[in-house]
């Protein structure tokens, strides 16, 4: 116990740089050896991931310590040009992980999320789970609204909210307010009010409790329970509610099922035959990960 003592102190104590470099290396040792020590990685992910969105410090001191490309929360980090551009034109075989976040599988829709399913030439079927959303939700319809007057309006109310609030205000409310109308507007077709309950019901799932990071991101992410104390200090909310999250999904898979974009959605074999229900649950998961959360405030991990 004593020689265990003295080599955790040591490794306290010692540079910086030094504790970057172990860490890079038994990271790196432990992802070449999969199924061994799994539990020692997954340390690794818990110790760093707290870190990874408090600041570009992170990222900047590992990749002067060791390069453009090291080992980090349990991971590879490329940032290495010409390798990130061979590796992003090649067929990507992703899974539950975004950025450096890990998200549970089990929580994820059943279809899959668009952003998580592999490519079809890595043993993924996104192909077809793209060109459906392509289809009826990220058309030429949606560049349209976009455009409008409707659209225009909610872009002037934020324009407004900026001159006559302070810059706190605008950002916890006004913003995420402006998120939440513009985004289910432009895709989906959606108009309402702040009043209205599909305006609640949907910061309710969001942006509650904070529009920094609402606990619809946090039901995603993997060994969330191990990362409370670390959620409540970056947003200064105390997470609750969490038992409520499923039924609220639900709630707003059957406002996107209903939706003017869905209005003729036809179950289909070169969609894989999935039907408007299950479709429109799976955008809660691509809205609620990569649309809102990160238009509004940023993600739990923007790495």
């Amino acid at each position: 116990m004593g020689c265990v003592l003295s080599c955790v102190g040591a490794y306290i104590c010692c540079p910086a740089e030094w504790r970057i470099r172990a860490s890079h290396a038994t990271q790196r040792w432990l992802l070449q050896h999969p199924g061994q020590f799994g539990n020692l990685l997954i340390r690794f992910y818990l110790s760093d991931f707290p870190f990874t969105g408090a600041a570009e410090q992170f990222w900047t001191s590992r990749r002067k310590a060791i390069g453009k490309n090291f080992c980090a929360v349990g991971k590879v980090v490329v940032s290495e040009q010409k390798l990130l551009h061979k590796l992003l034109l090649s067929p990507q075989k992703r899974g539950p992980y975004l950025g450096a976040t890990d998200y549970d599988a089990s929580k994820l829709p059943p279809t899959g999320s668009l952003i998580h399913l592999s490519d079809n030439g890595a043993g993924g079927d996104h192909d077809e789970y793209r060109a459906c959303a392509e289809e009826y939700v990220f058309n030429t319809l949606s560049k349209e609204r976009c455009k409008d007057a409707y659209a225009q309006g909610l872009i002037n109310d934020l324009v407004d909210a900026t001159f006559k609030f302070s810059e706190d205000e605008v950002k916890s409310t006004h913003l995420p307010r402006f998120v939440i109308r513009y985004i289910h507007y432009c895709f989906l077709g959606l108009e309402f009010e702040v009043d209205s309950d599909t305006y609640k019901l949907l910061w309710d799932l969001y942006y509650n409790p904070s529009p920094v990071i609402g606990r619809n991101l946090v039901h995603y992410v993997k060994y969330f329970n191990r990362l409370v104390p670390s959620y409540e200090k970056l947003t200064g909310h105390a997470l609750v509610g969490m038992d409520q999250v499923s039924a609220l999904l639900e709630k707003v898979a059957a406002v996107y099922a209903a939706c003017p974009a869905l209005e003729n959605y036809a179950t289909s074999p070169k969609y894989l035959n999935q039907t408007k229900d299950q479709f429109a649950y799976s955008l809660t998961a691509v809205f609620g990960i990569a649309g809102l959360q990160v238009s509004s405030a940023g993600s739990f991990c923007p790495a």
